[in-house]
């Protein structure tokens, strides 16, 4: 199943040692996207870092790594990140160590498909129910999406806001209302691809999220007040 044009896709990271298993997620659960690796240090950084992850995966029985250790690194680098353990059939003493040590559900293999996507939906949701911020969540998605057919309708609908609100509220927090501010990132990115690569103006236009050359061509101006041919000249003849 292909991602439909604007869809916002929640992030899950699995842990598991098992390339198989990794994949399995995104072939059987593609209204989410996946972030596989079998190194718990790779994961920690993902979390570490500034990230999109609504909620982690994480194989407790894996050769040579304590599962239960790196479930108490998890918790302390992200509190509030809702954590599924997987584990093997029969693994009950595991199960009851892994959510006294913070664990929010478990599954075990072979997984039943319609069990884990309700714990998945669950778990995701509570999220937002617990108070995340969500216009942050917006602009992620907006960052995301910025270059796709997304608009403040169809991102206050999938985080059950007014759009209204959600447009007053990018304006109080970013100072700019949502739309200018996907202008703005799409400028960006179009900045970047004149500067770094020989790509045609259709093609950035197309790259950006533009209907037409001939529309972004004239939004760049109206931005920059140069067209994009005379900024990727002036970039590369050194005057900016």
């Amino acid at each position: 199943m292909g991602e439909k044009k604007g869809t916002y896709k929640p992030t899950i990271l699995v842990l598991d040692d098992e390339p198989a298993v990794r994949a399995s997620f995104a072939l059987s659960f593609p209204e989410y996207q996946f972030i596989g690796t079998d190194s718990p240090f790779e994961a920690l950084e993902i979390l570490r870092s500034p990230n999109r992850i609504r909620l982690v995966v994480l194989d407790v029985v894996m050769p040579g790594i304590n599962g239960i250790s790196v479930l108490r690194q998890i918790r302390k680098v992200d509190p509030s990140i809702p954590v599924v353990i997987c584990t093997g059939y029969g693994s009950k003493e595991i199960v009851v160590e892994a959510l006294r040590a913070g664990a929010n559900d478990y599954i075990e293999k072979p997984f039943n498909l319609q069990t884990v996507r309700r714990i998945f939906a669950r778990l995701i949701e509570d999220t937002l129910e617990e108070g995340k911020d969500k216009v942050q969540w917006a602009y992620e998605m907006l960052r995301e999406g910025f270059h796709k057919n997304i608009n403040l309708e169809k991102v206050s609908s999938a985080l059950n806001l007014n759009p209204k609100y959600l447009s007053r509220a990018f304006k109080e927090r970013f100072g700019r209302r949502f739309t200018e501010l996907k202008n703005s990132l799409r400028m960006e990115k179009a900045r970047e691809l004149l500067a770094h690569t020989d790509m045609s103006i259709t093609e950035i236009a197309i790259e950006v999220g533009f209907s037409s050359p001939e529309v972004f061509s004239r939004n760049f101006k109206e931005e920059h007040g140069i067209t994009p041919s005379d900024y990727r000249a002036l970039f590369r003849s050194g005057g900016r």
